[in-house]
């Protein structure tokens, strides 16, 4: 599709079909490319004929010089219409809808910074929408999609000028499902990899989410709450990650997850976490190492047990292999 193209380009591609040798044909591919690269560097015409959704779509394919022009292209589509801002997609999410444009464009993959804050001034509350993916927050679609920490640092302060907590049903723009133990921005950003950087200013703006219970899969029927040091126990590539967790939240170290009574300790080596992360771990607790787990295993049982398996599952839900609910 080549959306809505002006006459002459339509022109040039009709004559596709008529073109009497592949010169000719030769000549008005160029033809069209200089066309269509005229379009690109001209925010007017794109404004008029892509909607802002496609605008931001586009931004993760375009070169990054392109990134001006789409942003002067957007900024003219919401303020020619103000509603796409605000107005929720139908068919997002195999039709069950609620995902407004600041959820697409986390989910496109748009890294501009400059057109995040265009959707912010243009629409504020859009922070506070939940959309059908699990009733996330903007915010916590771009911990999971791994934002990058300018765009996630211009969601904290979009939320500040809001005057709102983070969690909480006051913040909701409408009635949604909820599940238990939701898993908030700081879990997120843990389970997804993100930077100790990012990690700490979350942690800075929202230190109470560090002692939030969340269940990584509510569907699970062995579903089991941990605490945010628990996951970056189990999926930390950064061992400034556990530290920054740790130092808002010591205790963490030597709380047991509510259903197989592991420490982060159990789970890092269940996990097989780095090395070096695992070291972190123990720093947190060193007297974890003579703790045992539900089912009477040490940290040091735990890390035996893995690397007996010839499996050698990837981290993340594998530790549910040796946690002992697959004896069979």
């Amino acid at each position: 599709c080549f959306f809505s193209l002006p006459e002459e380009l339509l022109q040039i591609i009709l004559s596709f079909s008529t073109l009497p040798s592949a010169v000719a044909m030769k000549s008005a591919c160029k033809q069209f490319s200089h066309s269509v690269a005229s379009c690109w560097r001209d925010d007017v015409w794109l404004a008029a004929h892509l909607s802002a959704r496609q605008l931001l779509a586009y931004t993760s394919y375009r070169p990054a010089p392109a990134e001006t022009i789409l942003a002067a292209a957007l900024q003219r589509r919401l303020e020619a219409c103000p509603a796409e801002a605000w107005e929720v997609e139908p068919s997002a999410f195999g039709g069950e809808g609620r995902a407004t444009l600041l959820h697409h464009a986390l989910e496109s993959g748009c890294e501009s910074l400059l057109m995040f804050e265009q959707l912010l001034d243009a629409y504020p509350r859009a922070v506070l929408r939940r959309c059908s993916d699990f009733s996330a927050l903007p915010l916590e679609h771009a911990a999971e999609y791994g934002a990058s920490i300018d765009v996630i640092a211009a969601l904290v302060r979009a939320h500040e000028r809001m005057g709102c907590e983070l969690d909480g049903d006051a913040i909701l723009e409408e009635p949604v499902r909820w599940f238990a133990s939701r898993l908030t921005c700081v879990h997120l950003a843990v389970i997804n990899g993100s930077s100790e950087a990012t990690v700490r200013m979350l942690l800075g703006a929202y230190p109470e989410l560090s002692r939030a219970w969340a269940c990584e899969n509510p569907h699970d029927d062995n579903a089991c709450d941990m605490l945010a040091l628990h996951f970056a126990a189990i999926y930390a590539d950064d061992p400034g990650v556990i530290t920054a967790l740790y130092e808002v939240h010591p205790s963490a170290a030597a709380t047991r997850d509510s259903w197989h009574g592991m420490l982060p300790l159990h789970l890092a080596a269940l996990s097989g976490a780095p090395a070096d992360v695992v070291s972190a771990v123990h720093r947190c607790f060193p007297e974890a190492m003579g703790v045992m787990d539900s089912y009477g295993r040490t940290p040091l049982d735990c890390a035996l047990a893995r690397a007996s398996d010839a499996r050698q599952a990837a981290p993340g839900y594998s530790y549910k292999l040796y946690a002992g609910l697959n004896e069979h």
